[in-house]
């Protein structure tokens, strides 16, 4: 069985939310309604919620390779874990707050 290269999803994820800047930054995109922003904030709850699982897995990945930029790269991606982990509980609590708002 051959594995498939999530390298697809990335860029496809990638280019949904340069897509997304920039729908917002030239105003053909907007959260017209309160609620429209509260299920926006929901869904990027969700996009933070895998990247920490992400970023470990290819801490994994790049992490079988020797030598010392695979050991800088590893450390940048076990860093990336830890602050998208953070990005999670601020967006979970935003989330939260904002359902408030309904």
């Amino acid at each position: 069985m051959t594995t498939h290269n999530p390298t697809i999803h990335l860029r496809q994820s990638a280019d949904a939310l340069e897509r997304l800047v920039r729908e917002l930054n030239s105003g053909t995109a907007g959260w017209q309604h309160t609620r429209l922003a509260v299920t926006s904030a929901h869904e990027l709850g969700r996009i933070a919620a895998a990247l920490p699982a992400v970023t470990e897995l290819l801490g994994a990945a790049l992490h079988t390779h020797a030598g010392p930029r695979a050991d800088t790269a590893t450390g940048a991606l076990s860093q990336a874990t830890t602050t998208a982990r953070e990005l999670t509980g601020h967006l979970q609590r935003a989330r939260t707050h904002a359902q408030a708002l309904r």
